[in-house]
């Protein structure tokens, strides 16, 4: 599958609190946001993308670009289907792999629909806890990366 080309970077992710689920052998991943600095939940965010794989460094997994954005009220909405079609378009993608992020999205709703973890609310309440520093990368951290 060809890979968009890329920078990697170094970056502290603080726009909201986030809580990442990640399920083996799916194809997405569910992420629970909160707005700082008021920590008001936000949505669940059903990242689709390929499943983990883990490495010694910790894992590496391949956006698909296509979400779905769950509201509190728990509505639903696909989210970057114009910007998966370009990139069908330009080949980045396949159209039978385009139709695969689709029923991965599918399956998750499947999950949202029936009220089953993650979407059952047990983790609306969830904290790092103060004393959760990230943790820092080592100083080889991009060694072997391609991108």
């Amino acid at each position: 599958m060809p890979l968009m080309p890329g920078v990697l970077s170094e970056h502290t992710w603080s726009r909201h609190d986030v809580l990442r689920m990640m399920y083996p052998g799916e194809s997405y991943s569910v992420w629970h946001m909160w707005e700082m600095p008021e920590r008001r939940f936000k949505c669940w965010y059903v990242n689709i993308e390929a499943p983990f794989v883990r490495t010694e460094r910790g894992f590496d997994t391949l956006d698909y670009e296509l979400d779905v954005v769950v509201r509190p009220d728990r509505s639903w909405s696909w989210k970057d289907e114009d910007r998966l079609k370009l990139q069908v378009l330009s080949g980045i993608f396949a159209e039978e792999q385009a139709k695969g992020f689709r029923i991965a999205g599918e399956k998750a709703i499947a999950r949202l629909q029936t009220s089953a973890s993650p979407f059952n609310g047990r983790w609306l309440n969830w904290s790092p806890g103060a004393d959760l520093n990230p943790p820092t990368l080592p100083a080889d951290w991009d060694r072997g990366v391609r991108v």
